[in-house]
């Protein structure tokens, strides 16, 4: 049995380097997975490797509804909610901060910040809820970055985004410390993903 058997674990940003190496971790460990990225074959292609239980819904994590369609799938696929990680993420141009576009700068804020926000807006009533009837709440884990505790030159935009994460992570630990949801953000230095590959050469 493994460490995670049963548990119901819902995955953004699914099929990158980040979310693919997290969800097979889980269901190496025996969870049911609920899946989430933009495009819904490589979803679909990615789910069909997994030795689990398995829910997917594509969509951008900048639109808020995405955020609470995939609890509502998790509930009524598994009946539960006991992990979420918050991974979904895009970075932008490798500039310096007056060459980063408004548009592009609008994005990264959308997703990589709002999109955790609206994440956790409509996972903790859920888990809330569990913590009332049964005693066990729940996990959130967001994925920030060292971006995130420093200053990144040329991610000015991006680092302000992991930043803005971390503090929320925060803030709502404090917050839900006693009503059985354990927040925490995890902070990963470059990691060789496809997202990372666009700027940094790794020997």
């Amino acid at each position: 049995m493994g460490r995670f058997n049963g548990a119901t674990i819902l995955i953004t940003g699914a099929t990158g380097g980040l979310g693919s190496g997290a969800a097979k971790a889980f269901a190496a460990e025996g969870a049911r997975l609920v899946l989430s990225d933009l495009n819904e074959t490589a979803l679909a292609d990615f789910a069909a490797t997994l030795d689990a239980q398995t829910a997917i819904l594509a969509g951008n994590i900048a639109d808020e509804k995405l955020s609470e369609d995939l609890v509502k799938l998790a509930v009524e696929k598994f009946g539960r909610l006991d992990i979420a990680v918050n991974n979904a993420g895009i970075v932008h141009s490798f500039v310096r901060l007056p060459q980063v576009t408004s548009e592009e700068a609008r994005r990264v804020v959308e997703v990589d910040l709002l999109g955790v926000f609206y994440a956790m807006k409509h996972q903790i009533p859920r888990m809330e809820r569990q913590f009332r009837e049964s005693g066990k709440g729940g996990v959130i884990v967001n994925i920030a970055s060292v971006a995130g505790l420093s200053g990144a030159p040329k991610l000015s935009v991006y680092a302000a985004a992991k930043h803005g994460v971390v503090g929320l992570t925060r803030a709502a630990a404090v917050e839900y410390a006693s009503k059985g949801i354990r927040i925490n953000a995890v902070c990963p230095a470059h990691t060789r993903t496809a997202m990372v590959d666009g700027f940094v050469r790794f020997t």
